[in-house]
């Protein structure tokens, strides 16, 4: 073999490979690419259209699974009735709550104007009242005076006689 090298351009035929050595090259890394390429793009099933059957265990769990999920939907649909009714049940009191304090506020008013109502009786009564004693203090005065000027008048005809 050292015969068909040439010390001195030993890399100068080793560089070039042949143009059959090329081509070669070429093929193998084309089959190579193609080989990739139909694996990378072939179905993962061995057997493509053939349907596959369900275990006993798969379809217990599909059943466990849709009896599972009906169980959470009557749930929620609870869920939101609850807090339905909780929303209505509080604007109920707070509609009961206005209503009280309007009826309270009517009824705190209705109890001042009867204070009112029942002050001004009073002062009705007590004017009258006064003006009654005062009426009756006058008349006693008058019947006193009367009657000391009756004593008065006794004593001086008492006197002149």
């Amino acid at each position: 073999m050292s015969d068909h090298i040439d010390l001195t351009e030993w890399w100068s035929s080793t560089l070039r490979p042949a143009r059959r050595k090329r081509f070669a090259a070429l093929v193998l890394a084309v089959a190579l690419i193609a080989t990739t390429t139909v694996v990378w793009l072939s179905p993962s099933v061995a057997t493509p259209g053939k349907p596959q059957t369900a275990s006993a265990e798969e379809v217990r769990l599909s059943e466990e699974n849709t009896r599972l999920r009906a169980i959470l939907k009557a749930r929620e649909q609870q869920s939101a009735d609850l807090a339905r009714s909780q929303a209505k049940a509080e604007a109920e009191r707070k509609a009961a709550a206005e209503q009280g304090a309007a009826k309270a506020e009517a009824e705190k008013q209705a109890a001042a104007q009867a204070g009112q109502q029942k002050a001004a009786a009073e002062r009705a009564a007590a004017a009258q009242r006064s003006k009654a004693k005062a009426a009756s203090e006058r008349a006693a005065a008058a019947a006193r005076g009367k009657a000391q000027d009756r004593a008065e008048q006794a004593e001086a005809e008492a006197a002149r006689a």
